[in-house]
């Protein structure tokens, strides 16, 4: 018993979300240097971070990385991340 509380974690793991967050920075950095395609991979990751935790700040930079992605709404990259966005969000 005591072995197994020694080996408990002593803070919460906040490196999962802190990390996420990350990605959201990264792709509103990768459109403003003018590679919106890796931008728009990682956005994809975001999705689902933004489902899967209901998190406010995900969802903020999503929609801050589609509204700078409008250069390129014309392209498929631009086209499948709507598509994925209008799947798992609803609407």
């Amino acid at each position: 018993m005591i072995g197994s509380l020694l080996r408990q974690p002593r803070w919460p793991d906040l490196g999962t979300g802190a990390a996420r967050d990350r990605q959201g920075d990264q792709a509103l950095a990768r459109i403003r240097m003018g590679d919106p395609r890796s931008a728009s991979e990682l956005l994809h990751e975001c999705v689902l971070a933004a489902v899967a935790t209901g998190g406010r700040v995900p969802a903020i930079r999503l929609r801050r990385a589609r509204v700078e992605l409008r250069p390129w709404r014309r392209e498929d990259f631009v086209a499948n991340l709507d598509d994925h966005l209008m799947d798992v969000l609803g609407g």
